[in-house]
């Protein structure tokens, strides 16, 4: 049998596999996802970009002469877990098919948790139809596709909503603006490894670390669906979140390789371009900015928490059913991998092995708590991967990409923390996490850094009990100090230099007393 019939046979199988979850799209897409590196029929595949970054992720960057040249790179020209990589099949130029050579039973499990959401009272959610196995799975295409009225962006952004409720509930992460495709009024997530995730200690063991974790990456912000800029260079930024990332050109130059291939290679600081993906949805014609839908966001948000703290009994039971599954755990952010595969290939780590070994031993400077994970990440680097981590969503341990158990590594089993927060959930917790939504939107924002014109009021003595309100002060103040053994700390409201305004640890300066005290008072 020649290669040819070889080729054909496979992508055959393939097609009768699929026949049954894929549906046929006869009209062309007006825009192919970019989220995935793609190949023809005739299998040829090109390395996966896995854009992994819990409070970052990276994604496809282009110089800005090989741009126009229409040369396209990649951050990570790379793959993870011994090379593997995701193939996308094109059967008659009429339907796609996605092979992952990776097991995504979470994806399954996840769907029929949003059949149940969406047979009660809710919009309904669903992800990528696919068939799952242990070692690999297959997933349709899903194409961007653009809103046909007004009505179908309005529940867009409901189910907007939606997810960035679920994604805090199930502790899913990574939704940057690769892996959701805005198709019709559906934010269709493309690529869930990560959910229940848990976070590896890091040291100093301490109050404004945990305060930091609790905010960056146990909160909603957690899932990088809402805003969220990367940073790029020494002091460049890129937004990459799913609800409003675009790409775009850095403000700052990075140190890049350029003439690849070439006797002329060499690496040059220069501003970079990262591509755009499918996340925001059109309406005729144009993209659709979100700030005009906030509102309808926070709807979807509230709707979503009312439906779970009616149904938490049965949310708990079904939960349960994940125990067993296998989810990815991400350590740290795959651009801090990335970069320094990106330096070992220069030419001084060339030279001799012992060199590149040197570059990957600097891993160790890594402030973890436990570091019996850093062997595993230096032999993956050394293999030219992107070092990669698993948990069963019942277990403390954490399995490397050879299989080697680090028992207990955590200090409890994704399972027992998400459903210990359900369990947990009240109002109270609903608004504490709908205030960092209204942060993180922005709206606050507009409120906050206005500046009023200055007016002469004279207020009278009489008319404000001041024992009452530094009492009321002093009450909110002890209710909201956050304890960890002999150290106490606090949330506190912060600008940065744009003038937008967030929750972060309160650190000792005086600045940030009279800040949390004036947020005591708004």
């Amino acid at each position: 049998m020649n290669k040819t019939t070889k080729t054909l046979a496979i992508l055959f199988t393939a097609g009768l596999l699929l026949a049954g979850c894929v549906q046929k799209d006869n009209t062309k897409a007006t825009t192919e996802s970019t989220t995935k590196s793609t190949t023809k029929a005739t299998a040829e595949s090109k390395t996966k970009e896995s854009s992994k970054e819990k409070s970052s992720s990276s994604t496809t960057v282009d110089t800005k002469e090989d741009s126009k040249a229409g040369a396209q790179k990649t951050v990570l020209e790379i793959s993870d877990e011994n090379g593997k990589s995701v193939i996308i099949f094109e059967v008659n130029h009429i339907q796609k098919i996605v092979y992952k050579p990776k097991n995504l039973k979470i994806e399954e499990r996840i769907s029929e948790l949003l059949k149940w959401f969406s047979s009660e009272e809710l919009l309904d959610l669903h992800l990528p139809k696919g068939l799952y196995r242990n070692n690999y799975t297959y997933n349709e295409f899903v194409y961007r596709k653009p809103c046909n009225c007004i009505e179908e962006v309005q529940r867009f952004y409901i189910r907007f909503g939606y997810l960035i409720a679920l994604c805090y509930l199930l502790g899913i992460d990574d939704l940057h603006l690769e892996n959701v495709v805005a198709s019709s009024e559906y934010p269709i997530v493309i690529d869930i490894e990560t959910a229940f995730h848990l976070s590896s200690k890091i040291t100093p063991d301490d109050i404004f670390n945990n305060i930091l974790q609790e905010l960056e990456h146990d909160s909603i912000k957690g899932s990088c669906l809402l805003p969220r800029k990367i940073p790029v260079g020494m002091d460049g930024a890129i937004e990459l979140s799913a609800l409003i990332g675009k790409g775009g050109e850095t403000s700052s130059t990075v140190s890049t390789p350029i003439n690849i291939n070439s006797d002329d290679f060499r690496y040059s600081e220069k501003n970079v371009f990262f591509s755009s993906g499918n996340n925001i949805p059109i309406y005729k014609g144009q993209e659709v900015d979100s700030k005009d839908y906030r509102f309808k966001i926070i709807e979807g948000f509230e709707d979503f928490f009312d439906f779970v703290l009616k149904n938490k009994i049965e949310l708990l039971r079904r939960v349960e059913q994940f125990k067993n599954i296998k989810v990815r755990i991400l350590l740290k952010g795959t651009e801090k991998y990335a970069s320094m595969l990106r330096y070992s290939s220069h030419p001084n780590y060339g030279k001799r092995m012992k060199y590149r070994e040197r570059l990957f031993m600097n891993i160790w400077a890594y402030p973890y708590l436990d570091k019996r994970v850093v062997k595993s990440e230096v032999r993956d680097l050394l293999f030219g991967d992107i070092p990669i981590f698993y948990n069963n969503i019942g277990s403390k341990d954490l399995i490397d990409s050879q299989g080697n158990i680090y028992q207990n590594y955590f200090l409890e089993s994704g399972l027992d923390k998400y459903k210990k927060l359900i369990a947990s959930l009240s109002q109270d917790i609903v608004d504490k996490q709908k205030d960092i939504l209204f942060m993180e939107l922005g709206l606050y924002d507009e409120y906050l850094s206005f500046r009023k014109e200055k007016t002469n009021r004279k207020i009278q003595n009489y008319s404000i009990n001041y024992i009452r309100e530094a009492k009321q002060i002093a009450k909110y103040l002890m209710d909201n100090t956050k304890k960890y053994e002999e150290m106490i700390s606090m949330v506190n409201l912060d600008s940065d230099r744009e003038y937008h305004w967030s929750f972060q640890p309160m650190n000792e300066s005086f600045y940030a007393c009279i800040l949390i005290i004036n947020y005591q008072m708004f």
